[in-house]
Order: structure tokens, then C-alpha cells, then sequence
């Protein structure tokens, strides 16, 4: 049997995530969103398959081990006096800059000595500690630690 005509409005949801928005509702918009973010997370906090011989030689080609030093030594540096003379400032400059080259060369140099030292760290598989052992060992190595500021004491 076919229902009765019926003139009456359709009830409509309350809900925003209801409303339309091309061809989706706004809720399936916000599930694909949601599907999208994870996927990108997830695929962007896997670790690289490479072991630690292969990260030591890619922070050697790619020169990071030089805009390393560089960063290290631009976050130690103490700041400048206030009220300096600008030769006294470029004179800073340049002894700051002279130490960031010579941590940058030694720091290339104690990588192809740690590489070639047949370490068993390296042969492991890349961790999320890799980064941190293998800085200490090069900074460690080129006596970089003596720039850091002293530990507070409490």
C-alpha cells in the first residue's frame, strides 16, 4: 500500500556535522581529515632501515656535520657586551667563526675514524638513540663540551 501524501516538513538534525559540503557530509570530511593526519604521522615517526654506519655516512655527504657545528657553536657562544665597538664585535665574529670551522673539520675527521674503528654501534640497526651516541662520540671527541656553560648547581 502506498503511504498518504504528507505535507509536513522533514525533521532536520540539530548537528553541524550533518550539513553537506560537496559531496560529503561535514562529518566525513572531518573522518577522512582525521584518516589523512594519522597516516602522516604514522608514516613520517618511522625510523629510516639503515644502520648506523650508513646515518654516520650520510650526516658526512650531506654537510651536516658542518651546519652542526655551526648551530652548536651559535647556541654556546656567550652574548656579545652591550655597548661593544664594532671591531671588537668582528673580532669576536671571526674567533667564533674560526672555532666553528675547526669543530666542523675535526668533527668530519672523528666520523671517518669512528667509521673506520669497526665499532659494533655501528653495524646495529638505526635507532631513535643513534643521533644522540653518535653526537656525544663527535663532540665528546673534538672537545666541544668546554664550550657548553657550566651545570647549575642547586
Amino acid at each position: 500500500m502506498l503511504e498518504p501524501m504528507n505535507d509536513a516538513p522533514k525533521p532536520q538534525s540539530l548537528s553541524i556535522l550533518s550539513k553537506r559540503a560537496g559531496p560529503l557530509t561535514l562529518r566525513g570530511w572531518l573522518f577522512i581529515l582525521l584518516v589523512a593526519l594519522t597516516a602522516l604521522f604514522y608514516f613520517n615517526s618511522r625510523l629510516p632501515d639503515i644502520t648506523n654506519t650508513e646515518y654516520v655516512h650520510r650526516l658526512m655527504d650531506k654537510g651536516t656535520l658542518e651546519r652542526t657545528a655551526g648551530a652548536f657553536i651559535r647556541d654556546v657562544r656567550p652574548k656579545a657586551p652591550e655597548g661593544q665597538s664594532r671591531a671588537a664585535k668582528a673580532a669576536s665574529d671571526a674567533k667564533w667563526k674560526k672555532i666553528a670551522n675547526d669543530l666542523a673539520r675535526c668533527m668530519e675527521q672523528e666520523a671517518q675514524n669512528y667509521l673506520a674503528s669497526d665499532d659494533p654501534f655501528l653495524q646495529q640497526k638505526f635507532s631513535r638513540d643513534t643521533p644522540g651516541v653518535v653526537s656525544k662520540r663527535l663532540l665528546g671527541a673534538c672537545g666541544a663540551t668546554k664550550y657548553l656553560p657550566p651545570k647549575k648547581t642547586q
